[in-house]
């Protein structure tokens, strides 16, 4: 029975202890091989790219089968050398080994089963929420060539540590008194990501809050935030562009659709709107108005990220959309979100994402709120303008990227994939979640620049605005670096507290 407990914690470690050395060794010689192989994977960060990748992913789950019967192998047989021993010196077994080893053989079921279980199921939702659905993001169009005499757009002003700063209002002229800042020099020390998504030298993802999901029908795109990383610096930048812009330029695609080539509602109305006219809309080939009710309509995440880069001025490498009902549920499932709150927000009937009406009294302070709070504070817009929310939105995200620990989430990683099947929506490969890992691990969350545009002229977009705005997203990291985000102190506590 010692023997077997000994090959069951290490194999080949029993047969040593009962006198087969050779036999121990050889059979220790795989698992020390293994655990080395492991530990290369994890330190290396190579253990995504073999979780990622459908044919490595599945030959993986095959090999943990046979490490299983080997592990088994290794127990039975380190029983069974020292029982040889023992009838060998005269030595008396008991009859309830048997059960012992049997037992020990039940307790390597389950960790073997949980990852098992684990792989399978995180395979199969990669599959659902990582198709790589390339067509849902239009060919990307350069940025008009300026007129003989236009003036060279200005840059908005920095953010600042304690808060970002508001930008200059895009469309209005900026203060000639104002020197302009010098860019800070920034060295690459990172290497190159070999990707056709990173020949520009940066990742553009398009993040989207969504008020409905799968299931659900007309959807309303309440929150676009353009995520750009620099990949040989490691400096990262959100750009949150407002719900209500109006008269949005649309990609030449689509720009038949409506007088002028431009969006005459609201910019959250587009989705839907484009999910609703096959005629004049790319994608989704085959399905009429009733796409408008399919989470993942083609068409209208097409016109969305079309109009995201016209106003941008950079192709953007993917789309990452989450409904309302899971980031409430997200960030529930990760334990809550600690925000030191700056400045009260108040709002007497707040409709949740569930349909329930609640009052709103968020006051100054750290304070730890769960995924329904989370979300009201990111969206509650009685009190301030569609600027101040995506200030809130930009902060909560950066909130939860700075608290987020994996480790702690592994026990949950069922839940996370079924809030991922349910609630998300990706035209990223699976294949490139490794090397996009790798750029996340470059970011530090604490000096991301964070930019807000917001719109003159009751909210229209102009040909000066969109110039504006291309130049902002182009240049920004010619911007000084911002100062890192201090850790909030109120009477000696910290944010979260430790």
């Amino acid at each position: 029975m010692i023997a077997a407990f000994l090959s069951f914690l290490f194999p080949g470690l029993g047969q040593i202890y009962a006198g087969a050395r050779s036999r121990g060794l050889l059979l220790a010689l795989p698992w020390l091989v293994l655990l080395l192989g492991l530990a290369f994977l994890v330190l290396t960060n190579r253990m995504l790219d073999v979780v990622s990748h459908n044919a490595t992913m599945l030959g993986a789950l095959v090999f943990l089968l046979a490490v299983f019967f080997y592990h088994v192998a290794a127990v039975v047989d380190a029983y069974g050398v020292a029982r040889r021993q023992r009838d060998f010196n005269g030595a008396i077994t008991p009859n309830y080994s048997v059960i012992v080893v049997a037992l020990l053989v039940a307790i390597l079921l389950v960790p073997y089963g949980v990852l098992e279980v684990y792989g399978i199921q995180f395979n199969d939702a990669l599959e659902d929420i990582a198709p790589g659905n390339s067509g849902a993001i239009p060919d990307f169009e350069e940025d008009p060539t300026p007129e003989p005499g236009q003036p060279t757009p200005t840059p908005s002003p920095t953010p600042t540590a304690g808060g970002p700063a508001s930008p200059t209002p895009v469309g209005a002229s900026p203060d000639p008194a104002t020197p302009a800042a010098s860019p800070t020099p920034v060295p690459p020390i990172f290497g190159p990501i070999d990707a056709p998504w990173a020949e520009n030298g940066r990742l553009d993802l398009l993040l989207v809050g969504a008020d409905s999901g799968r299931g659900r029908s007309s959807v309303r795109t309440d929150t676009m935030i353009l995520l750009s990383v620099e990949i040989q610096s490691g400096r990262a930048a959100m750009f949150g562009f407002p719900r209500n812009m109006i008269n949005v330029p649309l990609p030449a695609e689509s720009a038949g659709a409506y007088p002028g080539g431009t969006f005459p509602d609201l910019l959250n109305a587009l989705w839907r709107r484009a999910a609703e006219q096959p005629d004049n809309f790319v994608g989704s080939d085959g399905i009429g108005p009733e796409c408008q009710h399919q989470w993942d309509c083609e068409r209208g995440w097409r016109a969305i990220a079309g109009a995201i880069q016209n106003l941008a001025g950079v192709p953007l490498d993917g789309i990452m959309a989450v409904d309302l009902n899971g980031f409430a549920l997200l960030v529930d499932a990760v334990g809550g979100v600690w925000i030191d709150i700056p400045s009260p927000v108040v709002e007497e009937r707040y409709r949740t994402h569930d349909g329930r009406v609640i009052p709103l009294n968020f006051q100054p302070g750290c304070q730890k709120l769960d995924g329904t709070l989370a979300l009201a504070y990111a969206r509650s817009r009685e009190q301030d303008s569609d600027y101040q929310r995506m200030r809130r939105q930009q902060y909560v995200l950066q909130a939860i990227r700075r608290q987020f620990d994996p480790l702690s989430l592994l026990p949950r990683v069922p839940e996370l994939l079924n809030i991922a099947r349910d609630n998300l929506y990706t035209t990223v490969d699976r294949d490139d979640i490794p090397l996009m890992a790798q750029v996340a691990e470059r970011v530090d969350a604490d000096t991301i620049h964070q930019v807000r545009f917001q719109q003159q002229s009751l909210r229209h977009v102009t040909e000066e605005s969109v110039r504006r705005m291309r130049e902002r997203v182009r240049n920004i990291f010619d911007e000084p670096l911002p100062e890192p985000t201090p850790t909030p102190q109120r009477g000696g506590e910290r944010c979260p507290p430790r």
